[in-house]
């Protein structure tokens, strides 16, 4: 009913643009109300008027979109209109962060975990449980939410990397197992040069950051948590404060994305060659080439999308198949 009358007096006072949109159909009432929650900190009338009429341009402008690419939208609409707004969140959100622990009422011994955090911090504590979770072996007898919350439990008593479980890193070796084999012949060292697999490999279709040397379950390393943000170039050096995308979560502000971008390891995207500097291609038969675009190619063709390109699917664009990009 609360939703109900705030959205009434929106379409009266604060969104009416916004509101012939959905008295067309051109959007639904979810929509709607999406578009009054990422708008309700602008407190300026004059910026609110503003908002409300390029975002009825906008809506009207485009074809009909899913929940997450409306919403960064709206949220791209109000950073460039009503900037304070997006300030005043940031603020509200780093004042609310907190995290409880309480004991579950309809499961004994268990307790249940809950917290709020700004978007930016969410998105790297989440990255660094998965990061931590998948560096065990495939071996591992734990589900990946299991080794989630194992992540957790180690983060909590200062540890950097999760024991692995599996039959190889959890079988004692006895001496007599230890004599026999000193006295085997040599192996091939190339039989050890490869770590088993980790735990949900990712497909060829997928651009993950390769976990590197440290990321063994014995090493005392953190595994490396990746997690990725697209920003313009021209925002990351200071010539403009346009707001950068978190995968997953939305639009973060363009300081936040700075900080972001300062402390992640980065690479660079070189424009391919020329077809007069590329060396000629001998004629192969089409039936027998598969063609798999390269890493880097496969980052630059995700970034140009907020989320999986499928009507009305909000999968993020880092977790789909790239032909769904």
């Amino acid at each position: 009913a609360k939703d109900l009358i705030m959205a009434g007096d929106a379409l009266r006072y604060r969104l009416s643009f916004t509101g012939h949109a959905l008295a067309c159909g051109r959007i639904d009432k979810r929509r709607f109300l999406i578009a009054l929650k990422r708008t309700d900190l602008i407190t300026d009338a004059d910026e609110m008027q503003t908002v409300d009429a390029h975002l009825a341009e906008a809506i009207f402008a485009r074809a009909p979109m899913s929940t997450a690419r409306f919403t960064a939208m709206v949220d791209a609409i109000v950073a460039a209109w009503a900037p304070d707004a997006l300030r005043r969140r940031k603020e509200r959100v780093t004042a609310d962060r907190n995290v409880t622990i309480t004991p579950d009422r309809f499961t004994p011994g268990q307790s249940r975990i809950s917290g709020t955090l700004p978007d930016a911090d969410a998105a790297e504590f989440n990255a660094r449980l998965s990061a931590m979770a998948t560096a065990v072996h495939a071996g591992d007898p734990r589900t990946l939410p299991m080794a989630r919350a194992d992540a957790l439990k180690a983060l909590a008593r200062g540890e950097s990397a999760l024991t692995c479980r599996c039959d190889d890193c959890t079988t004692p070796t006895t001496e007599a197992e230890a004599a026999q084999d000193l006295d085997a012949p040599t192996a091939n060292p190339a039989e050890y040069a490869t770590e088993p697999p980790a735990r949900d490999a990712a497909s060829a279709d997928t651009v993950t950051e390769p976990l590197g040397s440290h990321a063994s379950p014995s090493s005392p390393d953190a595994p490396r948590a990746t997690f990725h943000i697209v920003v313009n170039l021209s925002t990351l050096i200071g010539l403009d404060d346009d707001p950068a995308f978190l995968d997953r979560h939305g639009i973060v502000d363009a300081d936040t994305a700075r900080q972001l971008l300062a402390e992640a390891r980065r690479t660079y995207i070189q424009p391919a060659s020329t077809a007069a500097d590329a060396a000629p291609v001998p004629d192969a038969d089409p039936s027998t080439t598969k063609y798999a675009p390269s890493r880097k190619l496969q980052a630059l063709v995700r970034a140009g999308e907020l989320c999986c390109t499928f009507p009305g699917c909000n999968a993020p664009v880092w977790q789909i198949d790239l032909d769904h990009t």
